[in-house]
């Protein structure tokens, strides 16, 4: 009897021992599934942004590639967009058109 009563015990602490390691491990591989849940989304939002952006690649090309228009603000407080080929340099007024000019 005294070899049961010693056994029992032996099998309460292990089986207690093996519920915590139980419910550590259930916490575990739900943390786990949570992760490789956010890790498929993940990827898969990532595939969908590569597939935009390669479909609009041209687009960005194209919009990165040209020099932007600057705008230019009069007295009166009214914008016009003009781009650098239209407004050079020497067009501006009260600047000397040639060096000669610059002289005078």
């Amino acid at each position: 009897m005294e070899n049961y009563a010693e056994y029992k015990e032996k099998y309460e602490e292990i089986s207690a021992e093996y519920e915590k390691e139980k419910e550590q491990l259930t916490k575990l591989y739900h943390l786990y599934e949570e992760t490789d849940n956010d890790c498929r989304r993940l990827k898969e939002e990532t595939k969908n942004w590569y597939g935009w952006y390669n479909s609009n690649k041209d687009i960005f090309n194209k919009l990165f590639s040209t020099t932007p228009p600057f705008s230019v603000t009069t007295d009166n407080w009214t914008s016009e967009t003009v781009t650098p080929s239209e407004s050079p340099i020497e067009d501006i007024p009260g600047e000397p058109k040639n060096q000669e000019e610059a002289r005078i």
